[in-house]
């Protein structure tokens, strides 16, 4: 078996001040309705033919306060979603009124809207933000199976949904979940408080990823669950722990090795183009990326660069203009070059706006930190390795973009070709590596150097055993005795690991 670290980065002189550029991120507001007048009269006919039946319960005595009803997995962001929409408590055609007495609503809206960010399409293809049940109660319409990626809402359009019971007779509504991800159970079961309902993701009249939520009464009426000056529906909050009408917040620092996507294009197949890079080189070009919600006109961010050695490579400040509108998702990034030579090791890139500091890292070589490449021999396995952890870290590893069973320990035993990367999570914050591409195939083709007169492909049981610790980089040059299987192999920029299929070797940077 052969060994291969996987470098984990984990989140947690001053040049000239770079020029920050824009991109917003406001998801586009539908012309109609999440629930248009055709789903809403089904909805309504199968829960009135489900209380209609045996396995209705009575009503018991209220209210039923309501959770949170999304969770992310791992890596954790600092934040993840943003309010796109509230309900409209504004009754008269062309005008709204949204429960704070502003007009973060469109008109006739029936529920709650919340988006994912920052990269929405990105986040549905890996599942990292689940549906779960705000309360405790019995699901009385479950659908599944339906297109998941709309970006240009059409009534025509199923969404995959949940429909939940309470014990008040109050209902809620889940839609526009991911195609297969709806629980399994059925209508008639029951769920709990926190339960997983499905993934987040853009099924029905949608125009991108995000959670409608809506609750209704036990006569079908609309319940707008903020407590505000303009909400006719209730005098108390129905939250467990009601989220502030504005709460600026950092969502993610990310590097980039080119400026990102910021809004993915609408196509038949829509999706983010994020540029994310965790590792560089001397003299690279890094894009900084940071990303939140609701920032207001005039905050400031101070924003740093970090040496390894703590000394400040750039800080400065940046202001958002005064005639820039708070949205649900805001998104800015600015270009910085390396210098070459560059200190190597972990750099910090950090934030500070409104009193909180957020801060992730990245990595700085003098060249590649490690194959970003490797090639399995079929049938064998290929050791992972996640470095900078430590014992408190818990690890999942992934497999192109979806978790592995099982894999929960700082090493994993890689069998098959495909994209792996690990999450490493401490307390609440947690970062992904770098992702390693592994292939299978029944040779290998190594690099050929200096008077290295041997094949330079052979069948993986016909691999030439080798002396030492040897360095397979086109500037070494390679002896033509192999005499004893080596511990370890030194993979220098551009080369390619030579295995036999047994035994233990180990790659490092």
């Amino acid at each position: 078996m052969k060994k291969l670290i996987l470098l984990l980065l984990l989140s947690s002189t001053v040049l000239a001040q770079p020029v920050v550029y824009f991109g917003q991120k406001q998801p586009d507001k539908p012309t109609t309705n999440c629930i248009t007048p055709a789903l809403e009269k089904q909805i309504q006919a199968q829960t009135r033919a489900y209380r209609a039946g045996a396995r209705s319960k009575a009503v018991t005595a209220g209210p039923v306060l309501f959770d949170w009803p999304l969770r992310q997995r791992a890596p954790l962001d600092y934040t993840y979603y943003g309010f796109v929409a509230f309900v409209d408590n504004n009754p008269a055609t062309n005008a709204i009124l949204d429960y704070n007495g502003g007009n973060r609503t469109y008109d006739g809206h029936t529920g709650t809207d919340i988006g994912v960010q920052p990269f929405p399409w990105d986040m549905l293809d890996n599942s990292r933000v689940e549906v779960i049940a705000a309360a405790a109660g019995t699901i009385i319409i479950r659908q599944d199976g339906n297109f998941d990626r709309q970006c240009n809402p059409n009534p025509a359009n199923g969404a995959n949904m949940v429909v939940i019971q309470h014990e008040d007779g109050t209902t809620t509504r889940y839609l526009h979940m991911k195609n297969g991800s709806v629980t399994s159970k059925g209508v008639g079961q029951t769920v709990q408080l926190g339960e997983y309902l499905g993934i987040v993701a853009s099924s029905g009249n949608s125009a991108g990823p995000h959670l409608h939520f809506e609750i209704r009464d036990a006569s079908n009426n609309i319940i707008d669950p903020f407590a505000g000056p303009s909400n006719p529906t209730t005098a108390t909050s129905r939250w467990i722990a009601q989220k502030p009408y504005w709460d600026p917040k950092i969502g993610r620092l990310m590097t980039h090795s080119a400026e990102p996507v910021f809004i993915a294009p609408c196509t038949a197949n829509p999706a983010d183009v994020t540029n994310e890079k965790r590792s560089f080189v001397s003299g690279s070009t890094v894009h900084f990326g940071f990303f939140g919600r609701d920032w207001q006109p005039n905050q400031v961010f101070t924003i740093k660069i970090i040496r390894p050695d703590g000394t400040a490579f750039q800080d400065f400040q940046y202001t958002r203009q005064a005639d820039y509108l708070p949205f649900a998702f805001t998104a800015n990034a600015f270009p910085e070059t390396l210098p070459n030579p560059a200190q190597t090791g972990r750099w910090k890139f950090q934030i500070t706006t409104l009193g909180i500091t957020t801060e992730t890292v990245f990595n700085v070589n003098t060249t590649s930190p490690y194959a970003a490449t490797t090639t399995l021999c079929s049938g064998n396995g290929i050791e992972l390795t996640a470095m900078n952890g430590g014992q408190n870290f818990t690890y999942q590893w992934r497999r192109n973009g979806s978790d592995i069973g099982g894999a929960t320990s700082d090493r994993y035993t890689a069998t098959l070709a495909g994209v792996y990367t690990v999450v490493a999570t401490f307390n609440s914050s947690s970062s992904v590596s770098d992702p390693l591409t592994i292939t299978s195939a029944t040779s290998l083709t190594t690099l050929k150097a200096g008077n290295w007169s041997d094949p330079t492909v052979w069948s993986c049981g016909q691999i030439p055993l080798i002396t030492n610790a040897v360095s397979l980089n086109h500037l070494i040059t390679i002896p033509t005795s192999f005499t004893a299987r080596a511990q370890r192999i030194l993979l220098g920029a551009g080369g390619k690991l030579i295995y036999n299929g047994s035994g233990s070797v180990q790659i490092e940077p």
